[in-house]
């Protein structure tokens, strides 16, 4: 998970050739699906305005990926917060494993303002 492991600087707008840089992954298809998931969550959104966060799927599954810049929301810098807390990601990746994003941000929510 990229905000898990703390890549992403929660000062900076960023984009995928910055994570590449990084160390991340981008071509990694967990990689696109945990992106969906916070975009979902509303956790990353564009700086520009624009829709989606980069990744783009052709009618015949190829994916790519455009160069923009991504930034995170209040409530993505209010979950990195809390999983930056070590507390709470120990708990988190103890006790909460197998359960869904959707938990892991209520859990995180619930444990940061303990």
């Amino acid at each position: 998970m990229v905000l898990g492991v703390g890549i992403i600087p929660a000062h900076a707008v960023v984009s995928i050739h910055w994570l590449e840089d990084a160390g991340v992954d981008y071509r990694d298809k967990q990689f696109a699906f945990h992106m969906s998931l916070f975009r979902d969550k509303g956790l990353i959104e564009r700086d520009d305005g624009g829709a989606g966060f980069g990744l783009v799927r052709s009618l015949d599954g190829h994916e790519s990926w455009a160069d923009v810049p991504l930034r995170l929301t209040a409530q993505g810098h209010d979950f990195l917060e809390a999983v930056r807390n070590k507390e709470v990601w120990a708990a988190i990746k103890k006790d909460f494993k197998e359960a869904s994003f959707g938990t892991l941000l209520e859990v995180s929510k619930s444990s940061a303002a303990a």
